[in-house]
């Protein structure tokens, strides 16, 4: 078929696409990134939402037995987020923190009644067998306690 019949190619004069570069280009492992433009880091709040989330996982993977540890955190959380929230920036992360110091203060004050109920009223035991010759009324067993919450 000859030449004239057929349309004018389009990309006869345009410049050759831009090939990829010859490797990836990534950042390492321990970089951050800046906020996104027109925010601005507020520490208070981060540090208020990393006192409230230590708190609350120190009380859930000790079972409530390490509450002495959990309110000063939570504590630490809802202070630092209040504070943080009288600032100008990170207001989404002062709020989440500020609710989880207060999730974790009830929390642990539960723990710590459920806990102290446990040692002045009965036995306490880490062992899975009972000794039933000096029972003195009720009695409490930790593991089973803890086979029971899961």
């Amino acid at each position: 078929m000859p030449s004239e019949f057929l349309p004018p190619d389009p990309y006869a004069d345009a410049p050759p696409a831009p090939q990829p570069a010859s490797r990836a280009v990534y950042l390492p492992p321990n970089a951050t990134l800046p906020p996104a433009p027109g925010q601005r880091e507020n520490r208070r709040a981060t540090t208020g939402l990393a006192f409230g989330a230590a708190g609350l996982g120190v009380l859930f993977f000790s079972a409530g037995a390490l509450f002495f540890l959990t309110l000063p955190a939570s504590i630490a959380g809802w202070i630092l987020g209040q504070q943080a929230k009288r600032g100008e920036d990170g207001h989404d992360q002062a709020k989440l923190a500020v609710t989880l110091g207060i999730v974790g203060v009830a929390f642990g004050v539960v723990a710590g009644v459920v806990w102290v109920l446990l040692v002045v009223l009965g036995d306490v035991s880490n062992t899975t067998t009972t000794d039933r010759g000096r029972d003195s009324g009720l009695s409490f067993d930790v593991v089973r306690l803890v086979a029971l919450l899961r």
